[in-house]
């Protein structure tokens, strides 16, 4: 369907609508795409992931085998609170990267067998992303086209492809658009709906197993809900406005829900963390260990410009070094540096900054992407050390380039606007399609 008027939104909630039809399409594209990237033999458990990190996988030493005694407990009616083959003994409810009770993780390690069980895990977060996104996209007014374009853009962006191994940092991240979405339609509609929609998501970002993305989806939903509550509503907007201090109260609530909703999980991982090294938090040097050199920026554009992790290399001494060399003297891993996400997304959402100016999103969006690389660059910037002092629970964590999922996503829902920008400019400027 084409529309001759080219409505004007506002902020991050737009005059757009989120069709089921479309984002159907979307799913059923997303998973076609990850079969012929991951191949089917991946997808039926034949084949798992392989990385030249064999000495200290986080897939392989971590994830697998925690899934796999997750999985046997399932199968045994029970929770695996203890695990008694790590060390004396690991209370792994409460360590929570097992993702114990989010509920796909309890639907998929009961009725699949583990290899099909974990593959499907990361195939099913790479859909959900692209998915979420194409919804946000539509909020955004971006077409079906936009919207597929978006989706695909930020779910087979390297940030997933590359975190693919780290499954709770994966199925976290898959969630962020779906906060974005929620909290945009809410502030435009006030509907309980969208608010209880806020609810689950933000739950399920806090059960999925990573606190760290947690916290930065966290972090990033304040920012972004401020500037709500500080923009203006839409014109056609029916009954009275909701108030800035309503709607704050109502992100409020929704962040207490949510965290009720996870308390199972939240209270003993608590517990244990009172117990545990970080407790008084992280040094300034440690926390800002893997903080994104700016040279790693090239990246976007190359993303082999350092080489490649999954391949090997002869070093000037003529042995076998790490495919992947990054900057000298900095503390280099290719799946924390790069987040490349294809050069015709980067156009189209320059287009889209150039051209689009019936589309008053696009400055907040670009906006949120600079603030997402300027906290990846860390200590680079400075920026890190204030951070690490004035902000709350930020000296808990560290691994700062990956904010770059931010700066992916506001990308993908740029790229979008761009392509209907093009679009349009093509057909002459008369018709906007939907």
């Amino acid at each position: 369907m084409v529309r001759g008027d080219h409505e004007q939104g506002s902020a991050l909630g737009a005059t757009g609508r989120s069709s089921l039809p479309v984002l159907v399409m979307v799913a059923v594209i997303a998973g076609l795409v990850t079969l012929l990237f991951f191949g089917v033999d991946f997808a039926l458990g034949r084949r798992l992931l392989f990385s030249n990190d064999m000495q200290y996988s986080d897939f392989w030493h971590l994830h697998y085998p925690l899934k796999h005694f997750y999985a046997e407990a399932l199968r045994e009616g029970r929770l695996a609170q203890w695990c008694h083959l790590l060390g004396t003994g690991v209370p792994l409810h409460a360590v929570g990267e097992a993702g114990m009770l989010y509920p796909p993780n309890l639907l998929l390690f009961l009725i699949a067998p583990l290899p099909i069980a974990t593959n499907l895990s990361i195939l099913g977060h790479l859909v959900l992303a692209t998915v979420l996104t194409a919804a946000l996209a539509r909020e955004l007014d971006v077409s079906p086209a936009g919207a597929l374009l978006a989706g695909l853009s930020v779910g087979f962006s390297a940030f997933f492809i590359y975190h693919a191994r780290h499954l709770n940092l994966s199925a976290v991240a898959a969630w962020f658009p779906g906060l974005l979405l929620f909290m945009g339609r809410y502030w435009r509609r006030r509907s309980s709906y969208d608010l209880c929609g806020l609810v689950l998501v933000a739950a399920m970002c806090l059960l999925a197993g990573h606190p760290n993305i947690a916290y930065n989806h966290g972090l990033i939903a304040v920012v972004c809900g401020l500037y709500l509550a500080l923009s203006k509503q839409p014109q056609q907007q029916a009954g009275p406005r909701l108030s800035r201090g309503r709607f704050v109260l109502a992100m409020l609530l929704a962040a207490a829900l949510a965290v009720g909703l996870s308390a199972p999980q939240l209270l003993p991982s608590l517990e244990l963390h009172r117990q545990g090294p970080r407790q008084g938090g992280l040094s300034l040097a440690y926390a800002s260990e893997f903080d994104l050199h700016p040279a790693y920026l090239r990246t976007w554009l190359e993303p082999h410009r350092y080489g490649r992790a999954d391949r090997f290399q002869q070093s000037p001494g003529g042995g076998a070094a790490a495919g992947f060399t990054g900057v000298e003297g900095e503390t280099n891993l290719q799946w924390e540096a790069v987040a490349y996400m294809g050069l015709t997304p980067l156009v189209l959402a320059l287009f889209a900054l150039l051209f689009a100016r019936g589309r008053p999103q696009r400055w907040p969006l670009m906006g949120l992407a600079v603030l997402s690389i300027a906290l990846a660059l860390g200590r680079h910037l400075q920026l890190g050390a204030i951070l690490h002092e004035l902000v709350p629970g930020y000296r808990l964590f560290r691994f700062h380039p990956r904010f770059q999922l931010y700066a992916v996503v506001a990308i993908g829902l740029l790229a979008g606007m761009g392509l209907d920008e093009l679009t349009r400019r093509v057909a002459g400027g008369r018709q906007k399609f939907v």
